[in-house]
């Protein structure tokens, strides 16, 4: 992860993958563009890294870090998981520079217009954070939303190249160190308001939204960064379930309340429910706005990784966060571990929900991978592709897109 190591093509670049990243010419200048809209793909880390792919073939074709599109942007880490304004194409991120001290910069993507390049805007500089691992980051249609958990390096960041990755370098778990919440104006830039909250950690938002003048954040939190250690090789290694993973992450409601109305330090609340959940998602047509669904992988123990896909209904949720089985709905078949749903809305749908999850699913008793389409509504499954060719399996991952007709 840091330079010297190994040229930006040799580097690790596959954790999560965009399409039409706002980066370079003026739309009339692009040629890269098919009938449907789509002009790049890019895979993404948690390291300031950008690698462009052939839409088509997948083949890499150039790779960029964030100093080359924003220069100010110096550090060595990132979120896989940037902010994304589906209606302006905006992209919202940070990079994090180590030291004695640590610091964060904020910044946005503009996208290319018809006539311009694509621009940056640096909206903040944070160093009064610990150097912390931030997977994803959350907006509204008012403010960029920054929030550093707890996953605080040693000795800010110093152990890493030592270490050689980043888990063993975080510092032990501490209760009394809560989480930070740095509140951005999206066009002004500058920090609005802070607020702190009691400690947890996560790797996913799973929606953000204005509701007045507070902020509603729902992600998926965990009690402590445990979780880190259930993705060693002996813990994923096993036929059976009999090394399930103790840390599960739960939907959690935070709300950050009454942004404009003071500067001082406020406290945001948390409500955490007993609904586990990880890789989640939501209609992307509901991003950013009030949403009633969230889709996402599940356990209930049966594996030693994830068993199930569920569609949650947050409003029943949160009425009864004590008894998530009223608001779940599970899609599972045995021996079988599901990839990270994703759903593509049905053109001209009326209802949240009206479209299909898109899942790989790894069959562990013929040995075969196989896409399954499952109906949004019912979710139930009305199609399914299997690899062709016998224990041919698509290497299991974490994060992938979809593109199609524009909606």
């Amino acid at each position: 992860m840091f330079k010297g190591q190994a040229s930006k093509e040799q580097r690790n670049c596959n954790v999560t993958l965009s399409t039409n990243y706002p980066v370079g010419p003026s739309l009339a200048e692009q040629s890269h563009r098919n009938k449907n809209g789509l002009r790049n793909l890019y895979s993404k880390t948690d390291i300031p890294l950008l690698r462009e792919l052939d839409p088509i073939t997948l083949d890499p074709i150039r790779s960029i870090e964030y100093t080359d599109l924003v220069p100010d942007a110096e550090g060595r880490m990132a979120a896989s998981h940037p902010a994304v304004d589906p209606d302006t194409g905006e992209v919202f991120n940070f990079t994090l520079r180590f030291g004695r001290t640590p610091t964060y910069v904020l910044f946005k993507l503009i996208p290319p217009t018809e006539t311009a390049p694509a621009s940056h805007q640096v909206l903040a500089t944070i160093t009064d954070a610990p150097a912390a691992y931030i997977h994803s980051v959350c907006l509204t249609k008012k403010y960029f939303i920054f929030c550093v958990w707890q996953a605080d390096f040693k000795l800010n960041g110093a152990t890493i190249p030592y270490n050689r990755n980043l888990t063993q370098s975080f510092k032990s778990w501490d209760p009394k160190r809560q989480t930070l919440w740095y509140v951005i104006g999206r066009e002004e830039g500058g920090v609005v308001r802070r607020f702190n909250s009691e400690a947890f950690y996560a790797f996913h938002h799973i929606n953000s939204y204005d509701e007045g003048d507070n902020v509603i954040v729902d992600l998926a939190t965990y009690d402590t960064h445990e979780v880190v250690n259930s993705f060693y090789l002996d813990v994923l290694r096993s036929s059976t379930a009999t090394k399930p993973s103790d840390a599960k992450a739960y939907i959690t409601r935070v709300t950050l309340p009454k942004i404009s109305s003071s500067k001082e330090l406020g406290t945001a609340t948390l409500a955490t429910t007993k609904c586990p959940i990880e890789l989640p998602t939501i209609s992307p047509l509901y991003s950013l706005k009030p949403n009633q669904y969230a889709f996402g992988v599940s356990t209930r123990d049966l594996s030693s990784l994830w068993d199930c896909v569920v569609k949650v209904d947050l409003d029943v949720l949160h009425a009864n966060p004590d008894d998530p089985e009223k608001a779940i709905q599970r899609f599972e078949r045995p021996k079988c571990t599901p990839s990270e749903p994703i759903f593509v809305p049905r053109p001209g749908a009326k209802r949240e929900d009206d479209g299909v999850i898109l899942m790989v699913e790894l069959d562990g008793v013929k040995a075969n991978s196989t896409l399954v389409v499952i109906d949004g509504i019912s979710f139930k499954e009305i199609a399914r592709a299997e690899v062709e060719g016998a224990k041919l399996v698509v290497p299991h991952g974490f994060h992938g897109t979809w593109w199609g007709n524009k909606l």
